[in-house]
């Protein structure tokens, strides 16, 4: 079980209506739902937030003699370490109030008010909110327990969610490594750049090779189109492809510039629940002075002013300069180059049919796996079911059959944006729906033709396919959906296998990026033969393998799983009394305590 699953299925009738409210402007919450799913203390006060931020959006307000106000909020995180020491996990409990201030901000903008607008007492009021209501979550879909104390919860004793859990926790962590490996690879990026040619400007505008490599790594890595298979595009595409060719230059440059900034904030001074923008302004000259274009800037800063709250890559400073956003690389591909994909019509069609096949032919060779191209129906005789891929398994002596999905919107890291990808992405929904016809043609005599005929044309072993027949087939064959989205990786759904595209390759090449004090590198992976279908064992083999490797490692998996597994986030709300606007008393409120989740 996965636990996006576990939630699905747990959060059913008034806990479904209750949890969607939760997620989503929580200041409308139901009231007599949260009293009855919830304990009295916990509706008390979450209702006493609710009503200080519904107060909050009123637009005219009364002025009155006496009130009670929200004040601030005290923030903590803390892990229990084996020795019975305290670790401080500040920085995490930093980026649970930047999470809670990113949907605040979403969900304000889309009825026109501005999170950036409040004071930042109001803005913590509403992440007080946001922090009830994700804990509250968890609590409908049984994943954490109340504790003896009114408003301390602690995780379930049921082995099954956990496992369930500790899955979805690990997708995320295999992701983080990959994010790990592009701030390295900006520093290292950055530092040659400015020893080289003074300046990441003069660098950016001669393409010197490691700016290049950036550029082409990222969008082989973040939107799945590696110039190396570009010419495999058709040529209705082909121009639009060099449209977002040139745009990622321009990203790239922006993320680099941004990194002198970014690297220099002081933990002391920086602020979660501000949005994009960077405390720094640069002149346009910048820009001219990298080989961009005023037209090309402009049509960056068109596109910003029209993205999502909090997505704003570049903006227009007071004094007619520019400011760099503070947002995560592969977002700023996404979001940005999104309108270029969109208008590409054969791309998804490219990717399944053309790149991956090619990719695998190229840069996957393996004495573990043979690759075959896809299948389909005949006639309507055979069933409905669409296999873009089959792998071959040769240790695990199993047979993998793979449908292929190319996605290019943008995913929040919010669970709210996850679950609803997860349960309604009409995508994986028909990817599932194919390779489930797929899995009921198993006993197909046509099918198994099929199947064989595939792998040899892969050139996979005689000995291989001597084994296979029905009954191989039946019991060896995993389903398995590639996919582009990095929140859903090493994720599952009615026995159905999903692997983010990078992630997936990695794993048949048998390496990932291992990092150290002296910085990222590539590692070969030594996991056996663990079948990819099962993500429970492998992830739990690839935690084990990380923790037998450097103990440097920041990311150290097993580490960082005992640590999540022992701590707590706990926020304390603090209010005040106002006699006729004036502050005349303040008082800390209960403590909301739960595990990083």
């Amino acid at each position: 079980m996965y636990l996006l699953e576990v939630m699905k299925n747990a959060l059913v009738g008034d806990k479904h209506t209750l949890a969607v409210q939760l997620m989503r402007k929580p200041w409308e919450c139901d009231k007599a739902l949260l009293k009855t799913h919830f304990s009295t203390t916990f509706a008390k006060q979450f209702i006493k937030l609710q009503k200080q931020c519904k107060g909050l959006l009123k637009q005219v307000k009364k002025r009155r003699l006496f009130s009670i106000d929200f004040k601030g909020l005290g923030v903590r995180a803390v892990s229990f370490l084996p020795d019975g020491q305290m670790g401080n996990l500040d920085i995490m409990a930093y980026h649970f109030v930047e999470q809670f201030a990113g949907q605040a901000r979403e969900d304000l903008a889309e009825i026109k008010v501005s999170f950036d607008d409040f004071s930042e007492s109001n803005q913590t009021a509403f992440v007080a909110l946001y922090a009830f209501s994700h804990i509250g979550v968890f609590l409908l879909a049984s994943l954490v327990v109340p504790r003896s104390s009114d408003l301390s919860y602690g995780f379930t004793s049921d082995s099954k969610i956990m496992q369930a859990y500790r899955l979805y926790w690990f997708g995320h962590q295999w992701a983080e490594q990959s994010n790990f490996s592009d701030m390295f690879m900006r520093d290292m990026i950055f530092e040659v750049a400015e020893k080289h040619f003074g300046t990441i400007e003069r660098a950016a505008c001669q393409r010197f090779p490691l700016f290049t490599m950036l550029v082409e790594s990222s969008l082989d890595k973040f939107v799945s189109i590696h110039p190396d298979f570009a010419h495999l595009l058709e040529n209705k595409d082909q121009p639009n492809y060099q449209a977002m060719y040139r745009k990622a230059e321009l990203i790239v440059f922006l993320y680099l510039k941004s990194h002198k900034e970014t690297r220099n904030m002081k933990m002391e001074h920086f602020n979660p629940l501000l949005g994009s923008g960077l405390p720094h302004e640069y002149d346009l000259k910048i820009f001219e002075a990298a080989g961009f274009t005023s037209e090309e800037l402009e049509t960056l800063l068109r596109e910003s002013a029209t993205a999502g709250a909090g997505d704003a890559l570049i903006t227009w400073s007071k004094d007619g300069k520019i400011r760099i956003g503070n947002i995560n690389l592969k977002y700023a591909f996404n979001v940005y180059l999104k309108s270029i994909m969109t208008n590409m019509p054969t791309r998804g069609d490219w990717f399944d049919k053309s790149y991956i096949p090619a990719y695998f032919a190229k840069r996957v060779k393996s004495r573990r796996f043979a690759y075959g191209e896809g299948i389909t129906p005949s006639n309507k005789a055979e069933g409905k079911y669409d296999v873009d891929a089959i792998v071959a398994d040769l240790d695990a002596e199993r047979i993998y059959l793979c449908q292929v999905k190319h996605r290019v919107t943008t995913l929040h890291p919010y669970l709210r944006d996850e679950l609803n990808e997860f349960s309604n992405n009409g995508a994986l929904l028909k990817a599932l729906g194919q390779l489930e016809g797929a899995r009921q043609q198993l006993q197909s005599e046509k099918f198994l033709e099929k199947v064989k005929g595939s792998l040899a044309r892969g050139k996979t072993p005689k000995e291989f396919l001597d084994k296979v027949n029905q009954d191989f087939l039946k019991r060896r064959t995993g389903l398995i959906v590639l996919h582009t989205i990095e929140n859903l990786d090493f994720a599952m759904k009615d026995g159905i296998v999903f692997y983010e595209w990078n992630t997936f390759r990695g794993l048949l090449k048998g390496e990932t990026s291992m990092f150290s004090d002296s910085g990222p590198q590539k590692a070969k992976i030594d996991i056996g033969p663990i079948a990819l279908d099962d993500p429970i064992t492998l992830s739990e083999k690839l935690m084990q393998w990380h923790g037998q490797q450097s103990n440097d490692n920041p990311l150290h998996p097993e580490r960082q799983w005992a640590i999540s597994m022992n701590s707590s986030f706990q926020i304390v709300p603090v209010w005040s009394a106002r006699l006729f606007g004036k502050e005349i008393g303040s008082w800390r409120g209960k403590s909301l305590q739960y595990p990083l989740l």
